[in-house]
């Protein structure tokens, strides 16, 4: 009856949690690096080759080379992280989640789940994982 749905709801919210944050951590960290070394947040992922975020090729990310595993991408913009999912759970599958990155005023990187989302690929609400 009530049971399934709400199982179900929650195994969809632990594979958005796990999926994002085990994903973005490594961008969110070269941000607040570049952040604190430079005063302000990276422009694109060109940027933040100075603070030695780079591929295997020692060239700069896109969207699709810093794909995680359960995404087909994780974009950044200067300003917001999208998440771009590719999972089997079909209550991801081919949603996106736009996570974004401001300062405080005294120049600390904050990240937190855009609200609203802008994109009709949005992940549902129920879904949405705790960003720190």
């Amino acid at each position: 009856s009530v049971a399934i749905p709400q199982y179900q709801t929650y195994i969809a919210r632990t594979d958005a949690a796990t999926t994002v944050t085990s994903g973005i951590r490594p961008l969110q960290n070269a941000i607040a690096e570049f952040n604190a070394t430079y005063g302000t947040l990276p422009a694109s992922f060109t940027s933040l080759v100075e603070v030695s975020y780079v591929d295997g090729a020692d060239a700069a990310y896109t969207g699709a080379t810093n794909a995680a595993p359960g995404t087909s991408a994780i974009d950044w913009d200067g300003s917001v992280i999208t998440v771009t999912f590719d999972h089997a759970n079909q209550a991801l599958d081919d949603k996106t989640l736009e996570i974004t990155v401001g300062l405080s005023a005294n120049g600390v990187s904050s990240f937190s789940i855009a609200d609203p989302q802008t994109a009709s690929t949005a992940l549902e609400r129920k879904y949405w994982p705790k960003i720190k």
